[in-house]
Formats: structure tokens, C-alpha cells, sequence
């Protein structure tokens, strides 16, 4: 009897730490179907090989399979499953890898009537490189979330710079989070591109508290839905900009995203005493250095680096 395999091989990113994937076996001759468990995906996006025994009657050569790719989150990296090579190891047969390349793809949420932000384009991605890269990464999703919202894109680029700017120790922190949580979802816990709190983003989305899964789909939404985590930060922006009857500078948002509102509202008390808002340790001050570059030398920096990352 011989035996069907599959090996994956993916590219477009440098690192495939905690991927994961599921092979999906069929044989044309019987309809015989197997799914395998989650396999594991090694650093440098070569998987282990999954398996598929066949039956006498079976014929290799009629063994087809898909794959699912996992993020470490566990959830699909692609809404749908894509078409792998099957091989055997019988003499003069080879190991055929799978190439797949990661990249971004646009798609509508299938939550999209459980909130109210009509016509999320979810952009569906791992994270991006640290600091600038980040905000040149999403910098179309951080452009649309500012004109919905009236808000300067500096704003929501400031905060997304500061909460990432240690992109892969933050993602770490998230993990570890989560894990300690017991996969479950907690409303103090901070998650999203934006890093915000999923009770905020929940209350900011629309979803009563009367609703006992509000922060399993606040929490899906924000860490996979790219767009929708700038939406938040925006609106959030944009509910503090109302109550004071004008825009917020960065450096403001900034605060007001890290700090809460009555951290904000210390920062503009005249008679409030500034000195700790100047502490470099507070994550609101990594943005500094952004504050200090003209606007338009900035936007131009982030459009190059956005550039760049579009280049095969």
C-alpha cells in the first residue's frame, strides 16, 4: 500500500514562528476524504510533511489535497483552503513541496453585520516589521480610518507607532497574555494593531454588555481585522475631538490612548504639574521623535517605506 504526502513551503515573510497548518486529503477513486490535525510549520516556513495512508484499490496518483494555514492567533490565514502538490516515497518519486506565498488579501468580514462600521475591507496579514514599517505597513487602513473619521492620520499613525514600536515583543506580550487567559478574553487586556483594550473597543463597536460573546468578537475583529483595529483608534480620537470642539494633535492622541481620557485631561489642565508626562519610560513618549520631524518630511518617509514593501 503506499502513502500520500504533503510538504509546505511558504514565503513572502522572514519568520513563521507558531504557524501552524491542516491538510485535507481526498482519493478520487473512493471519495475517500481525511483531514489531519493542526501540523507544525518550522521558523523558516518549511512544515513537516503530513500523511494520508492509501488502500489497495487507491491509486497515488488520484490523491489530491488543500491546505489551511493557521496565524499564531489559530485563526485562517485565508478565508479558503488552497490546492497543495501530493507526492509518495516510492522509488523514483520525490519530495514535492507546496509553495505558497503569504501576502495580504482584501475580503469583507463575515461579521461585518454583527457591528456598526458598514464595509470594514479587512486586510488579512501577520504583523509587520517595528517602528515606521509598521505605520508604512498599514498606512492605506490608517489613511481611510482618519478621512471616515475626521481625524489627522498623524494621530492614529502616532499610536500605532508607539503601541508597535517593539512590534515582536509586543506580539509576544499578546501571546503571552492570551495564553495566561486560558485563550479566553478579558476586557483589560489590550490587543489589535492599536493594542487597545477589548472592553473600549467593544463599547466603541457597538456591542451591548448584555451580549455575553462581545469580547470573543471584539477580540476576532481587532486581530485580524487590520482596518477595523485603525477604525477604533480613530473613533476613539474622534469621541474625545467632539467633546472638546477641536482636533487633537498627536501628541494628544498619544495620551489620550495610553493614559485613558482622565490622563489626558490632566496633561491640558494648565494647572496640572507636567513633569511625569515627560518621563521617557511612558509609552506615549515613543512617538516623540515623530513629533520632532516636519509633517511633510514624515508622510514622505512613510510612503517610501511603503513603497518598498509592495517591491517583489
Amino acid at each position: 500500500m503506499s502513502t500520500c504526502y504533503v510538504q509546505l513551503r511558504l514565503r513572502g515573510l522572514g519568520n513563521y514562528t507558531n504557524f501552524s497548518f491542516s491538510a485535507i486529503f481526498t482519493v478520487q477513486d473512493t471519495g475517500r476524504q481525511f483531514e489531519t490535525n493542526k501540523l507544525k510549520i518550522n521558523p523558516s516556513g518549511i512544515s513537516v510533511e503530513a500523511n494520508f495512508p492509501l488502500q489497495k484499490n487507491e491509486n497515488p496518483k488520484n490523491c489530491t489535497v488543500r491546505i489551511n494555514v493557521y496565524l499564531p492567533t489559530g485563526r485562517l490565514l485565508e478565508p479558503q483552503p488552497f490546492v497543495g502538490i501530493t507526492y509518495t516515497r516510492e522509488s523514483g518519486s520525490s519530495v514535492k513541496h507546496t509553495v505558497h506565498e503569504v501576502k495580504l488579501v482584501t475580503h469583507h468580514t463575515s461579521q461585518e453585520k454583527d457591528h456598526s462600521i458598514d464595509k470594514i475591507a479587512v486586510n488579512r496579514s501577520v504583523h509587520p516589521p517595528e517602528g515606521l514599517y509598521t505605520v508604512a505597513y498599514y498606512n492605506a487602513a490608517i489613511n481611510a480610518s482618519a478621512a471616515k473619521y475626521g481625524v489627522d492620520p498623524m494621530t492614529i499613525g502616532s499610536i500605532v507607532f508607539q503601541e508597535k514600536f517593539y512590534s515582536s515583543a509586543a506580539i509576544a506580550k499578546n501571546y503571552v497574555a492570551y495564553a495566561k487567559d486560558k485563550f479566553g478574553v478579558k476586557p483589560h487586556r489590550s490587543y489589535g494593531l492599536g493594542e487597545m483594550q477589548l472592553g473600549l473597543a467593544a463599547k466603541l463597536l457597538g456591542f451591548p454588555e448584555s451580549d455575553s460573546n462581545r469580547l470573543r468578537k471584539t477580540f476576532d475583529l481587532i486581530t485580524n481585522d487590520p482596518q477595523v483595529a485603525t477604525d477604533m483608534v480613530a473613533k476613539n480620537i474622534q469621541l474625545k475631538q467632539l467633546k472638546l470642539g477641536r482636533q487633537l494633535t498627536p501628541r494628544e492622541a498619544t495620551i489620550l490612548h495610553n493614559a485613558g481620557e482622565s490622563g489626558l485631561d490632566s496633561f491640558l489642565d494648565p494647572a496640572e504639574d507636567k513633569t511625569n508626562f515627560e518621563n521617557p519610560k511612558k509609552v506615549y513618549n515613543r512617538s516623540l521623535a515623530m513629533f520632532r520631524l516636519p509633517k511633510r518630511v514624515l508622510m514622505q518617509v512613510i510612503k517610501s517605506l511603503a513603497m518598498l514593501q509592495m517591491e517583489p
